[in-house]
């Protein structure tokens, strides 16, 4: 049979489709184009966050310079004190990756019931009151027991002393205070009495301090920011110069800020607030934050002793002679429910 003899298209379009499939291989195996230096990996680098600023976190860097940096989308929250792997992006500019392990964090649950974290690889709490505004005895013993649970000292420190003196407080403010330092120190729990008015009190503080890692916490109103200003000195501009040339603006009543202490040590001032609402926390850890109560509560009769009328219970007893607050007693109980 004779072969079918092709048209001069078909001839045409065979050729045309043997050239493309020709230029296709080709392209597979040429190589590839050279790469830009832009597109080298970067060097990571490790810094400690120092505060916000709005969607900025700024860090100090192992050189000791102050590096304005975003966080990448994927990195987990980042808190003052936190250290941190990042990337420049410029000489004074970065991207946090994410921080690293942490060794210690105080946290606290906000409005919202959300897991907030106040502050991270700090050594101590120091949880401030003063005679003005009104003492909250119940904010003071969750900070207390937020921060034994998370294996953070906790120092109380009176602020305000000078206004003990003052005909502005009442009478009952004054007692309330004074009661307070007097009950916990009696049971084991550091106890300072400070003003940035009298030096005494802060030389003190400052020395409980010394190369120490310190959060400031406490209700808003109490002085904490004086007494911070007190113990850095002129320390605490650096990063504010930094701040106004970056325009980013500080906000010192709503976010944390770390510090170095001129004399040794370092302090992260948080925001004062109003509320602190516990995370969950064991049973083994309340008794920590409440070992007046625990102590007096192991010499009841029976183990499964709820505290209340029983006979043979040592609670009422301790309270009637003031070997135990009833305040403590009742924070320990509605803590302890609330878990």
């Amino acid at each position: 049979m004779a072969k079918r003899r092709l048209t001069d298209k078909q001839k045409k379009l065979i050729k045309h489709r043997q050239a493309g499939k020709q230029a296709a291989g080709s392209a597979a195996i040429s190589p590839p184009p050279p790469t830009d230096a832009t597109d080298q990996p970067k060097t990571t680098l490790q810094g400690r966050a120092l505060c916000h600023n709005g969607s900025h976190i700024i860090i100090s860097a192992e050189q000791g310079n102050f590096i304005s940096c975003r966080k990448r989308a994927t990195a987990s929250q980042v808190v003052a004190g936190d250290y941190v792997t990042y990337e420049l992006i410029s000489p004074d500019e970065g991207v946090i990756i994410n921080h690293l392990p942490r060794k210690t964090e105080l946290k606290r649950v906000d409005n919202y019931n959300k897991l907030k974290l106040v502050a991270a690889n700090v050594d101590t709490a120091c949880i401030v009151f003063a005679p003005k505004p009104t003492l909250s005895w119940w904010l003071l013993d969750c900070y207390l027991v937020a921060a034994i649970s998370a294996d953070i000292s906790p120092i109380l420190v009176l602020n305000k002393s000078d206004l003990l003196n003052s005909s502005d407080v009442s009478p009952a403010n004054k007692e309330t205070c004074l009661s307070c330092i007097e009950y916990y120190s009696s049971k084991g729990f550091p106890c300072v009495m400070s003003s940035s008015k009298e030096a005494e009190g802060t030389s003190k503080l400052r020395a409980m301090l010394a190369d120490k890692s310190a959060v400031f916490t406490g209700q808003s109103g109490v002085g904490k920011s004086s007494l911070v200003n007190t113990l850095l000195g002129e320390n605490r501009a650096q990063i504010g110069n930094l701040s106004e040339s970056k325009q980013l603006g500080m906000h010192t009543t709503i976010t944390a800020h770390l510090y170095q202490i001129p004399s040794g040590g370092e302090l992260i001032d948080s925001p004062g607030i109003r509320e602190f609402n516990l995370p969950n926390i064991s049973s083994t850890d309340l008794e920590r934050g409440f070992p007046d109560v625990t102590n007096v509560a192991s010499r009841c009769k029976f183990r499964n002793c709820n505290h209340s009328a029983e006979k043979g219970c040592a609670v009422p007893e301790a309270i009637s002679s003031r070997e135990l607050l009833k305040t403590r007693f009742d924070h320990y109980q509605k803590l302890k429910t609330m878990q």
